[in-house]
């Protein structure tokens, strides 16, 4: 009894020492990557909606994203932006980036960000889940709202 005690405790202890290094980690690095989140998410968001071209996606697609979203998926988004016309502002992003600590993971960084701009024919929210590997930041999900302006910005075309 005493030795499976002593098993517990050592497990026990082991795992609050995991626990509070994850914590350290988090409160030390955390604000820094807020600030590396939001810079990828504010540059992504731009050159997503700017250019409203699906390599802009793909060249910051997780390989996970890549592998498993169907072409006609991702030509559906873009079709869908492209009807929104030309970017006429970007308003930035919002989000946080989040560190989680699992057994089968280890770290993960994460960040969740919503974009907001209004183009030529609507406005859209571009949201963002973004993941932290190996130092660079890439796009795990995206997805969007539109609302039709109804003052449209017009030009003459």
């Amino acid at each position: 009894m005493r030795r499976v005690l002593l098993v517990v405790g050592v497990a026990v202890l082991a795992i609050a020492a995991v626990a509070a290094i994850g914590v350290g980690i988090a409160a030390y690095r955390g604000p820094t990557f807020d600030k590396e989140a939001k810079v990828f998410l504010d540059e992504a968001a731009q050159a997503i909606l700017a250019s409203r071209d699906k390599q802009q996606l793909l060249d910051r697609a997780t390989p996970e994203l890549r592998a498993n979203a169907k072409p006609e998926q991702i030509a559906a988004i873009f079709d869908a932006l492209a009807q929104l016309g030309p970017l006429v502002e970007y308003d930035g992003v919002t989000g946080d980036a989040t560190v989680d600590l699992s057994f089968a993971k280890g770290f993960t960084v994460s960040a969740v960000g919503d974009a907001k701009a209004r183009c030529r024919h609507g406005n859209v929210i571009l949201h963002m889940i973004t993941v932290r590997r190996d130092g660079r930041w890439m796009i795990d999900e995206l997805s969007f709202k539109t609302k039709p302006v109804e003052n449209a910005v017009k030009t003459s075309e």
